[in-house]
């Protein structure tokens, strides 16, 4: 399974388990995927340059590998790094999430005292990998580069 694929997969599992849209880029801004996502939330996330905001929080501080990302009144993002240990494979953007129940936008509703969970979901879920196959992606990664050597 390629880096790309399994990132999809992630989203995928993430999303069913949630309701909640995820995005997912290269640090160049390139999308790699995303799932949940319809025309008017993809409209917001641009619109709102919610990438190019977290982009500038990484590069504020470079230590923390999660974000809340403000959108617009009672709407928010979550950024985080696609890997927690190495930032530069990229960044998941989680939402939009509405901090009040019924909004006009049928926007998920999760209060932001729980964003943390959300992230954990993620993580556990990126993790699982490694009990599919036997080792970490990373390692399965490099084993495909040995072999393609």
């Amino acid at each position: 399974m390629t880096f790309n694929k399994h990132i999809n997969e992630v989203i995928k599992k993430f999303f069913l388990l949630t309701d909640v849209p995820v995005i997912s880029f290269k640090l160049n801004g390139n999308e790699i995927s995303s799932v949940g996502y319809n025309d008017k939330l993809e409209k917001m996330l641009y619109t709102y340059n919610i990438y190019e905001k977290m982009m500038k929080e990484v590069s504020n501080n470079k230590e923390n590998t999660t974000f809340t990302i403000p959108g617009q009144k009672n709407i928010y993002y979550i950024g985080c790094s696609i890997c927690p240990k190495n930032f530069y494979k990229g960044v998941f953007i989680l939402g939009p999430c509405s901090t009040i129940k019924s909004n006009d936008a049928n926007i998920p509703f999760k209060p932001l005292k729980i964003k943390q969970y959300l992230i954990h979901i993620l993580r556990i879920i990126w993790k699982e990998y490694k009990n599919e196959i036997g080792m970490t992606f990373t390692e399965f990664l490099n084993k495909i580069r040995i072999e393609k050597k």
